[in-house]
């Protein structure tokens, strides 16, 4: 009995690790169960010299519902953009959030220390029940150095079911950004 009180222990601690992850770039601060409305968590790139590298986040939801995607609190030295991807569209084809191939960029700043605000787009509605691809990119041309952290909030007025992270510093596809 004591024996297989102790392995359980040693299994739910085991099963705790796991679960709780070893790095903050890898899993958001607040995980999201099933059906909520938000998503939020700090995140880091580390990205290759002259790459603009991003992480991508999975998600499913339903047709009609409406989201909102921000991405704030960038470090000193760092520059975001953002895509949304429809279900079926590679990373780099059309941004839900441009209309383009193009990521979105609206904040312009003298420096490379001075994009800290990020980017959000508000009110785009999911066309296709399925699953989305958020993805949030550093600019190399506009940062400074290699390195940088932001916060990313994906709200939806219907409850949706988030995946997981499946890029981390990937290679941005978009050819570009722009704002609209």
């Amino acid at each position: 009995m004591f024996y297989s009180s102790l392995r359980l222990r040693s299994a739910a601690a085991l099963i705790l690790v796991l679960a709780l992850g070893c790095s903050s770039s890898s899993s958001p601060n607040n995980p999201t169960p099933p059906g909520a409305t938000t998503f939020s968590g700090d995140f880091g790139w580390t990205c290759a010299s002259g790459v603009n590298c991003q992480d991508v986040f999975d998600f499913t939801v339903t047709a009609g519902s409406v989201l909102n995607v921000r991405v704030s609190n960038v470090s000193d030295g760092s520059a975001s953009q953002v895509a949304l991807y429809g279900p079926g569209v590679a990373l780099g084809g059309t941004n839900l959030l441009t209309g383009t191939n193009n990521e979105l960029r609206c904040i312009t700043a003298p420096s490379c220390s001075s994009y800290t605000a990020g980017e959000q787009k508000v009110g785009v509605t999911a066309a296709t029940t399925g699953t989305y691809r958020l993805a949030v990119t550093r600019n190399w041309g506009i940062s400074c150095g290699a390195t940088g952290t932001y916060n990313v909030q994906l709200t939806s007025n219907v409850g949706f079911q988030v995946g997981t992270q499946t890029v981390q510093d990937g290679t941005s596809q978009a050819p570009g950004s722009e704002c609209k």
